[in-house]
């Protein structure tokens, strides 16, 4: 998402070949964009474009579970990306795929389908 913010062609062009109608952010990834924004025109496009996907919220569910995952995988794959537990439990529990750049970010989550750009 980052990469689609800051105007990436592959990025953009993947997207769009989604579809934005498709495309779920989890709130800490929102979080996540917003911390990363690195001036106000960055904030101003995020803001923009933001209404044109859907948001899920972290439940108690998706919590337990990243909690979970942490624990479990804290030593062996550190540093972990709170960011990309919370995502994978999503994931997860909802039997969505994540798409990612990142693919080793995610692979040792059970049960999370990955795409790889």
């Amino acid at each position: 998402m980052i990469d689609y913010f800051r105007g990436y062609p592959q990025a953009q062009q993947e997207l769009e070949q989604i579809g934005f109608q498709n495309v779920l952010l989890s709130a800490a990834t929102l979080l996540e964009l917003y911390a990363g924004c690195l001036n106000k025109q960055e904030l101003s496009k995020f803001n923009r474009v933001l209404p044109g996907f859907s948001v899920v919220n972290l439940t108690e569910p998706v919590c337990e579970l990243a909690l979970e995952w942490g624990k479990k995988y804290c030593l062996s794959h550190s540093p972990i990306d709170l960011t990309d537990l919370f995502n994978g439990a999503i994931a997860n529990l909802g039997d969505f795929p994540v798409h990612t750049y990142n693919v080793k970010d995610y692979r040792y989550l059970p049960g999370v389908r990955l795409y790889a750009f």
